[in-house]
């Protein structure tokens, strides 16, 4: 066999061998909607010790494991679309110019998307949790309704006396409450579906600073290395709710709707007032037709500090965000949801309004 003919069977398997896994890791995701149930000793057994061993060799670099990874895939992938350029040039064959750049860019997004869905697909919890608690369906007025009687609660919780001092603003006092935040999270994971523990992790500011803004998104979760990452740039009650949320999905929810519920219902009953205020600013942020338009009754008397948060936060995203780019990353992670069992992508992040209505409505 010439060596010509072996690389390219080598470079065919190169494309092969990661989209056939990737087929069958999509499907075993598609079929097994209790996947909790059926991948239940990986999930209980080894995702925990996973989640805390790379938490363990994370806490010892200065650097993201995550986006290392990312980088490195990317030189690698540059690399060998520039050595099959210059293979085609050398044999004359210009049409094969963009397949020779394509092929390994391909083969290794096939293998990324492979390592992540292991763990994020096909591990976490499969059937969505109001099926599993049989939650109520509400009308759209009890929905509304719902909704401002727990801002309306919250908002008397955060006019009452402070039950302690404040904690002394600053740089520590931030990293403490952003600890506090994705400990919320994962409580309140544990408090709506049993799960194996998960020491809090916090999360990682995502380096450049700006580039999770570009894109419209506050933060992430790379499950390869089950790290979650924030933009540095958010405002205080987005940073809090952020963490929250990314932590969820570490503790198990691939929903969106999920984590969202979640990181409000974790921070909303914390200790801390800054807390409190961030998930009410996250409610706020979500369900403010119900909460403020005219049609629905008199706005929830919000505090002035709270609206300011809120205020903050849109400024924030309309500043930051480049619309052509967060288009094209609205669309991916809505193809990457669904491929990982969230069935109503990109709209999952607005069910959670409504979710928290049907939880309240069943007692929970």
């Amino acid at each position: 066999m010439s060596t010509q003919r072996l690389a390219g069977e080598r470079s065919r398997g190169a494309i092969r061998l990661p989209l056939l896994l990737a087929l069958v890791v999509t499907g075993a995701a598609a079929l097994a909607p209790r996947g909790s149930e059926v991948f239940e000793f990986w999930y209980r057994e080894i995702l925990p010790r996973w989640a805390n061993a790379t938490r363990e060799i994370g806490s010892h670099v200065p650097f993201s494991l995550s986006e290392a990874t990312l980088l490195l895939l990317l030189l690698l992938a540059i690399s060998l679309g520039w050595r099959g350029v210059r293979a085609a040039r050398a044999e004359g064959a210009r049409w094969t110019w963009p397949w020779a750049l394509l092929k390994p860019p391909l083969a290794l997004a096939l293998w990324v998307y492979v390592l992540a869905v292991l763990p994020w697909g096909v591990l976490h919890r499969r059937l969505p949790i109001e099926e599993r608690r049989a939650w109520p369906t509400l009308s759209a007025s009890e929905v509304v309704a719902a909704l401002r009687r727990e801002a309306g609660a919250l908002v008397r919780g955060l006019e009452a006396p402070p039950a302690r001092e404040s904690e002394p603003s600053g740089e520590n006092a931030v990293q403490a409450l952003s600890l506090r935040a994705a400990q919320c999270g994962l409580d309140a994971v544990r408090a709506l579906d049993p799960a194996a523990a998960l020491a809090a992790a916090g999360a990682r500011d995502f380096f450049p600073s700006g580039a999770l803004a570009a894109l419209g998104i506050a933060g992430v979760f790379l499950p390869g290395w089950m790290e979650p990452h924030v933009e540095p740039g958010l405002t205080p009650a987005e940073r809090f709710f952020a963490i929250a949320h990314e932590e969820a999905h570490r503790g198990g929810f691939t929903s969106e709707a999920e984590a969202n519920l979640a990181a409000y219902l974790g921070l909303a009953r914390a200790a801390e007032e800054e807390l409190r205020l961030a998930a009410l600013v996250g409610l706020l942020l979500h369900a403010e037709a119900a909460l403020l338009a005219p049609a629905n009754g008199p706005p929830v008397a919000f505090p002035e500090r709270v609206l300011d948060a809120a205020r903050a936060a849109r400024r924030r995203a309309r500043e930051q965000r480049w619309d052509f780019a967060a288009r094209g990353a609205a669309k991916v992670n809505d193809a990457y949801l669904r491929a990982s069992g969230d069935r109503g992508g990109v709209r999952s992040y607005g069910v959670f309004p409504e979710l928290l209505a049907r939880a309240r409505a069943s007692g929970f």
